[in-house]
């Protein structure tokens, strides 16, 4: 999966234009950041990925094209831009990386932890509603 952070972020971390982030690989000292940050194993780092789907009394909430609505863990997803900025050289510390998160242009077409196209959106929603 390609991430583009925002110009001003890219600036400001130094960072490349794209970053990569492949959730088929994870190096065990970033397993480790990541469990010590958030708590999640890699599995378990997958599954906040594609999140929870939102229901509100009972239903389930529809967004844009009729899909259902998911609640996006954003802890993960910052996990996720930490791994792609640390393997393109970027040295930041996990727990404080922070980037515009409506900025953040998510290509490819994988959502992140699943390894499929057939799901909604990967932009993460900043959204609890």
């Amino acid at each position: 999966m390609r991430l583009k952070l925002s110009d001003e972020d890219r600036e400001r971390l130094g960072a490349p234009e794209w970053i990569e982030y492949d959730p088929t690989r994870l190096m065990l000292d970033e397993a480790i950041a990541i469990q010590d940050h958030t708590g999640y194993g890699p599995d378990e780092l997958g599954d906040a990925l594609r999140g929870t789907p939102v229901v509100r009394h009972g239903e389930p909430v529809m967004g844009p094209g009729g899909r259902q609505r998911m609640r996006r863990d954003l802890r993960a997803w910052q996990s996720v831009v930490w791994v792609a900025l640390h393997r393109a050289g970027v040295q930041v510390a996990l727990p404080d990386l922070t980037f515009d998160l409506i900025g953040l242009d998510v290509g490819g077409d994988e959502e992140p932890g699943k390894g499929d196209a057939d799901d909604q959106s990967t932009q993460p929603e900043a959204s609890d509603s």
